[in-house]
Parts: structure tokens; sequence; C-alpha cells
């Protein structure tokens, strides 16, 4: 009970502060009087280090059997890069490697807690889970609301404080030592190898793409028709309060649904969102928009993770999810901010949108083709 507690507690804390870093990062770089190209160099940063980190830190986990000790090096990492975004006199490019690290490690950490509770907890990961929605939605909101005041310092010293939170928690939660061999060189060329992961990792790597766009074109829409830094967080703080019933009720949805059904489901959503996105023009129609978050990205991450869950051995359960996350997360995230500012400079941010929009066929047709292969090789 103690550990399903902590668990709760460090998805809360966490999430937080991952949702008050990612709502505000463009309104920031904005504010340090950034062109759209050296924005788009700082996500392409945040996406390349955070795959980066992906797979050292999920190899690194597999190989020594442990998630503690990675996850205390990160919070220290964190802290000092949060030290630097909220210090004066330091050189734009600082500001810079600051926000990439910010940006970066936040999301590492979130995904390395996501595996470790539902590789230790994993028939209360989706209750567990909820917390984590609910510590993004307010960390996205209250950022938004406190620094229209301009209250940087309050900000700094509270992320400082939930740092330090997560120290407690990762000194209290309790971890049940297994038996294990190390894994080598070979377990992770072998995975790499399997046909069926890698095509789970395309898929997936195609869907999160297209949802990255709601990231960049969509927030840089609002920011262009002249919306507040608490109206472009209210948007990531309803997106994250729309994640929060489907994470509660992971079991049911599963139960009732596979992880293919679902994430056509998602493909179909994404569709209708961004075309939404493209055709309404006033910031609350946008807004209302992001209530479609409830069957677009906690569906694909749920589903995608129970797929790579499916067709890998438990040997590599930290490095398969690790490295599948790095790929349709950080490549991704490392292609989607250059084609985003691209189309918005040749063709605009709705005409952008509807071509997200189109996209989202191509990741529906490799879902069917993935669950005809699946029928095919049973009935053989």
């Amino acid at each position: 009970m103690l550990n399903k507690k902590i668990y709760c507690l460090f998805h809360f804390i966490l999430f937080f502060l991952l949702g008050s870093a990612q709502s505000q990062l463009f309104p920031f770089l904005k504010q340090l009087e950034l062109s759209n190209y050296e924005i788009s160099l700082v996500y392409a940063g945040i996406a390349f280090s955070f795959m980066l980190g992906q797979i050292i830190i999920g190899i690194l986990c597999d190989y020594t059997n442990t998630y503690k000790r990675w996850m205390v090096g990160l919070i220290i990492l964190s802290t000092i890069a949060t030290v630097i975004l909220f210090m004066k006199g330091f050189h734009i490019g600082i500001y810079m490697v600051a926000s990439i690290l910010v940006g970066s490690v936040y999301k590492v950490m979130t995904n390395l807690l996501e595996t470790w509770t539902l590789q230790k907890e994993s028939k209360q990961y989706g209750y567990i889970r909820c917390y984590g929605a609910v510590g993004f939605t307010l960390g996205a909101w209250l950022c938004g609301y406190v620094l229209k005041d301009h209250v940087h310092l309050l900000i700094y010293m509270f992320l400082l404080f939930c740092d330090s939170l997560i120290l407690y928690c990762l000194y209290y939660i309790e971890v049940k030592k297994e038996k294990k061999y190390p894994i080598c060189f070979g377990d992770i060329k072998k995975l790499l190898c399997t046909r069926r992961y890698m095509f789970v990792v395309l898929i997936l790597f195609l869907l999160y793409a297209i949802g990255s766009v709601d990231q960049y074109v969509v927030v840089a829409k609002l920011s262009h028709i002249h919306a507040s830094k608490l109206q472009i967080s209210t948007k990531y703080a309803i997106q994250s309060a729309m994640e929060i019933p489907v994470y509660y009720f992971m079991n049911t949805i599963f139960k009732k649904y596979s992880s293919l059904q679902l994430m056509r489901i998602a493909s179909i959503g994404y569709g209708i969102k961004f075309f939404l996105y493209g055709y309404f023009q006033a910031i609350y129609k946008l807004l209302w928009c992001t209530t479609l978050q409830m069957i677009t990205l906690p569906i694909v991450l749920l589903a995608g993770k129970k797929l790579v869950s499916e067709v890998t051995p438990s040997t590599v359960f930290a490095s398969s999810q690790m490295i599948a996350m790095a790929v349709f997360m950080g490549c991704s995230g490392f292609v989607t901010p250059f084609v985003c500012m691209k189309g918005i400079q040749y063709v605009g941010y709705d005409q952008t949108l509807y071509y997200a929009s189109m996209l989202t066929i191509v990741p529906y047709i490799l879902l069917w083709i993935f669950g005809y292969s699946i029928k095919t090789n049973v009935k053989k």
C-alpha cells in the first residue's frame, strides 16, 4: 500500500514539473526573442537529447537491474538546468542549451517512471498514471496563471521544492530485487532485428510524429492569434484532464477493445482533430478541439506500450520500452519541428494542419496490415 501511494505521489510531482515546463517552453523562447528557426533548433535539440537519453538509460536499467540511481542522476541534471533558466546574465546560447536539457530530461524521467511502474506495478498502472495526468493538468494551468503576473521567483522556488520531493519518493520507494542476468549487446541486436517489434515502432513513430504537430503548429497558431500565456497553458491543462478517464478505466477499455482497434480509433481521432484545428480560427474553438485528446495521445501511448510488451521478451523489458519511446517520440520530435516550421513558412498554419489530418491515413492502413499479418501467422 505504501509503495502504491509513493508511486502516485511520484507521478503527480514529476508530471506537474513536465506540465509546467512543456506548457511555457514556447512562450519562454519567444520571450528570449528567438526566431522560428532558432525555436525549431531548440525543439530538435530536445528531441535528439531525449532520444539519446532514452536509449542509454533504458539499456543501463536492464543491465544494472535498477531504476533508482539513474533517476537520481536525471534529477540532479534537471535541477542544474532549471537554476540556469531562472538566472539572468547568461549568453542566449546557454539559455537554449538549458531549455533543451529541461525539455528532454523531464521527458526521459517521466517515461522512465512509466516503464518502472508498468514493470513493477502493472495491475495498478492505470490508476497510478491518473495522478500523472492530474499533475500535468495542474502544472500546465498553474504555471501559466502565475507567470501572467511575472512571478518567476515563485515558480523557481516551487520547482526546486518539487525536485526535493522526488528525491523523497526515491528514498522511500520499495523495490523488490529480482534475479536477472545482465543483458548483452546480442540481446539488443536481437530485439532490433525482431520484425514485429520494428513494425510496431514504425506505426507508433508515424502516429506520434503526426500528433506532435499539435505541440508545434497549434501552439504557434494560438500565439499568432494573440492567445495569452494562460490560454496556452489552459490548452495543455484541458488535454491532460481529458487523459484522466482513459487512464482510470484502462483495464476496462482493454477488456473490450484490442490494442490494434484502439490505435485505429486514435488514427481517426487525430485526423478529425487536425482538420478542426485548421478550420477554426477563434481561440475558444481551438481550445474546445483539445478535448479530442481523450481519443488520441493516451490511447496511442497505452496501446503502444501494450503492443511493444507483447512482441518482446521480458528480459529486455526496459530496453524495449525505452528504445521504442526514443524512436517514436524522439525521432518524430526531431523531424516534426523543422517540417512544421517550414510548413508554416510556405503554406501557413491552417494548410499545414490539413496536411497533418490527411497523413493519418498512412498509420491507419499500416495497422490493418499488421493485424492481417498476425491473423495469418495464427492460422499457420
